[in-house]
C-alpha cells in the first residue's frame, strides 16, 4: 500500500459516509467527517399531500436523488399511498435507482447521464406530458427548463429541506482547519461549499487540495475564487474517492514526508491546547 496515502487525511463534508469513506479507507487514506449540511422534512406536508392525492394527473415522476426518493416515499407510506398507484418513474443514477428498488419501485426509465438536464433530453416523447419532480427546497430548475423546451411540463415539489450545519459542527470545522488536520476537502454540492466557506472564511486553497463530485459543485468552488483540483469522473461518492486516491498516488513523490506532516500537526494541536489553557486561566 502506498505509504503516502496512509498519511493523507480527507475531510468529508457530506452528511452521509457510506461508500465514499469505505473507498478511501480501502485505499489506505484517513477520513474526518464534518457534515456541512443537514436534511429535514418540509415545514408543512400540505403541498406534498395534495400531489399524493392527485398522482393520476401526472404522466411520470422524475427522481434525481436518493434523498428525494426517501422523503417522498416515506410520506407516501404515511399516507397509505401504494407504489402501485405511482405513475411511471424516471430516474438518474445508481444510488437513486437502488433507493427506488428498496421501496419496491422499478424505474420505467433509467438515464445514462449524470445530470438532470441531460436526462430530460434522453426521455422519449415528452411533448404534452406532465411530470412531478420531488426535490429539495433549493433544487435547480435545469430539468424544468429542459423538459419545457421539449414540450413537456414539470412541477417541482419540495419533499425535504437542506439546512446549514449545527454550531458545534461549525466550531469543529474551524478547529480542524486551524490545526491543519486535513490535506483534502471533498465537496458534494454547491450549498456545502458555501456553508464551509461561511464556517471557515479564512480558508485558503494553497493549504489544501479541493475535490468535487461534479462540474456543478466545481463551478461553485470556482465562483468563490478557488479551484477544484479533483473532479470525479462519475457523479458518485465512490468515484470521487477513487479520483482522490489516484490524484495523490500520482503525486506522492512530490509531497512532503509523512513524518514531517504528522509532527507539524502535533505541534499545531499542542499550540492550540496551550492557547486554550491560557484563556481558561
Amino acid at each position: 500500500m502506498n505509504t503516502d496515502l496512509q498519511c493523507t487525511t480527507v475531510l468529508n463534508t457530506r452528511p452521509e459516509t457510506g461508500g465514499f469513506d469505505a473507498a478511501l479507507r480501502e485505499a489506505g487514506m484517513n477520513i474526518l467527517h464534518v457534515p456541512m449540511l443537514r436534511f429535514d422534512i418540509p415545514e408543512t406536508w400540505d403541498a406534498v399531500d395534495a400531489v399524493l392525492d392527485d398522482l393520476q394527473s401526472f404522466d411520470g415522476l422524475l427522481y434525481t436523488s436518493a434523498l428525494a426518493v426517501r422523503f417522498f416515499s416515506e410520506r407516501a407510506t404515511q399516507r397509505a399511498v401504494s407504489p402501485t398507484r405511482m405513475p411511471p418513474v424516471y430516474a438518474i443514477g445508481q444510488k437513486t435507482t437502488d433507493a427506488l428498488r428498496g421501496c419496491g419501485i422499478e424505474p420505467a426509465f433509467l438515464s445514462t447521464r449524470a445530470y438532470a438536464a441531460a436526462m430530460a433530453r434522453e426521455i422519449p416523447d415528452l411533448a404534452g406530458k406532465r411530470f412531478l419532480q420531488p426535490c429539495s427546497d433549493i433544487a435547480r430548475e435545469d430539468i424544468v427548463t429542459a423538459v419545457n423546451e421539449r414540450g413537456g411540463k414539470v412541477r417541482q415539489i419540495v419533499t425535504y429541506r437542506i439546512l446549514p450545519p449545527t454550531d458545534d459542527t461549525v466550531k469543529r470545522a474551524q478547529q480542524l482547519h486551524n490545526q491543519q488536520a486535513f490535506d483534502c476537502a471533498a465537496f458534494f454540492s454547491p450549498s456545502a461549499v458555501r456553508h464551509f466557506l461561511d464556517a471557515v472564511p479564512e480558508f485558503r486553497h494553497d493549504a489544501c487540495v479541493i475535490a468535487s463530485i461534479g462540474t456543478t459543485t466545481a463551478d461553485e468552488i470556482r465562483s468563490a475564487g478557488l479551484n477544484a483540483d479533483i473532479i470525479a469522473q462519475e457523479q458518485s461518492g465512490e468515484s470521487l474517492a477513487r479520483s482522490i486516491a489516484e490524484w495523490y498516488a500520482q503525486r506522492s513523490t512530490q509531497r512532503r514526508p509523512c513524518m514531517k506532516k504528522q509532527q507539524s500537526r502535533i505541534e499545531l494541536r499542542r499550540d492550540a491546547k496551550r492557547s486554550q489553557m491560557q484563556k481558561d486561566t
